[in-house]
């Protein structure tokens, strides 16, 4: 499908890959695109630009399947249904994250300790865990022992 844009200046070096496919390069972030359509919408993130806008509750996208996925919150479509309890979900990255709840599946690995987790938000919050205690081994709390401060980590480690 071709796309049209505006006479804008989207103006970016070109590089080659090994299969001679041509990626686009942002001057801004360097990020890679696989065409200067797509380079053009990455320059959004840039400049702020968000054409589309939800006639219900006047929020602005800068692509256009931000809107799409948004006006299911006004309609209630919910198009992406799982198949083993039929729950449904408005985006597909939602059903994916729902579908580790059936998997057990747990992708998101903790360099420090190998433990797992099924969402990047969780792994996250278990990596602050380890900030703090890296930061208490260095420097033990003001009128506390080291054996006290070992238990509060233990049983904060114990949490996640």
């Amino acid at each position: 499908m071709k796309h049209s844009m505006p006479d804008v200046d989207v103006s970016s070096d070109v590089v080659e890959t090994k299969n001679s496919k041509k990626l686009h390069i942002c001057e801004e972030c360097k990020q890679l695109c696989a065409s200067e359509y797509n380079l053009y919408i990455h320059m959004r993130t840039h400049t702020g630009e968000k054409p589309h806008v939800c006639e219900t509750c006047k929020t602005a996208f800068s692509r256009s399947n931000g809107l799409t996925t948004h006006m299911r919150t006004h309609s209630g479509e919910k198009p992406n249904v799982c198949e083993t309890c039929k729950m449904s979900f408005t985006t597909s990255s939602h059903l994916t994250r729902h579908m580790r709840t059936h998997t057990g599946e747990k992708p998101q690995v903790c360099e420090t300790c190998k433990k797992s987790f099924s969402e990047i938000q969780n792994l996250n919050h278990h990596m602050a865990i380890h900030a703090r205690n890296a930061q208490r081994d260095l420097a033990p709390s003001m009128g506390q022992s080291v054996e006290t401060n070992k238990a509060v980590r233990w049983s904060q480690d114990k949490l996640w």
